[in-house]
């Protein structure tokens, strides 16, 4: 599964840094663990709005638009699924967020449950063509065996890529920075 590790250099920060060394530890990885939440509060605030986005498909024939308004409700439960966890180190005190869709957040389709988690990086960064229908199975496992196409179906023609994590980052990067450095310029100053 493809994933994106996306790394804020806090190096304008560092006069900020060297000061919050200085406080009591459990004062600090309090005032860094709510710091990282709050600014990563704004990016999933950006992540959601982008993926609420409906997609841009144009409904075909009977049921196109059936089909629009299930992607409709997909895109809601996939905005509704993305959050922040932060964690942090207890002998170093270094904290990280992680920011995505919650594991068991979820909403029954069909009758079938659709997990935001399953689907998310299938809609960031879009499917190639592949086989679909009952008993298909990967070009890759075809490639290697060297057997015939044994699928009861045909060939899912793939996705275009719905990026909705990277421009969020883009948009937010600098209002995320401004509220993690008030945060702890206000624990700073609590402190003193």
């Amino acid at each position: 599964m493809p994933s994106v590790d996306i790394k804020v250099d806090l190096s304008s920060l560092k006069n900020l840094v060297e000061e919050i060394k200085k406080i009591q530890n459990k004062v600090r990885n309090k005032a860094v663990r709510t710091a990282l939440n709050k600014g990563a509060k704004i990016f999933v605030k950006a992540a959601r709005n982008k993926a609420k986005e409906p997609p841009r498909i144009q409904p075909r024939g009977k049921n196109g638009k059936i089909i629009r308004k299930k992607m409709i409700k997909l895109s809601k439960t996939l905005s509704k699924s993305i959050d922040v966890r932060v964690k942090q180190f207890r002998t170093t005190g270094n904290a990280y967020a992680i920011i995505g869709p919650k594991r068991r957040a979820g909403r029954t389709v069909k009758g079938e449950i659709k997990v935001p988690s399953k689907y998310a990086h299938l809609v960031e960064f879009g499917t190639a063509p592949h086989p679909i229908g009952k008993g298909s199975i990967t070009s890759e496992a075809l490639i290697k065996n060297g057997r015939g196409f044994k699928s009861v179906g045909g060939i899912h023609p793939g996705a275009r890529p719905k990026p909705f994590m990277r421009p969020a980052y883009d948009t937010s990067r600098s209002a995320m920075l401004n509220q993690i450095e008030t945060v702890l310029k206000d624990a700073i100053e609590g402190q003193s």
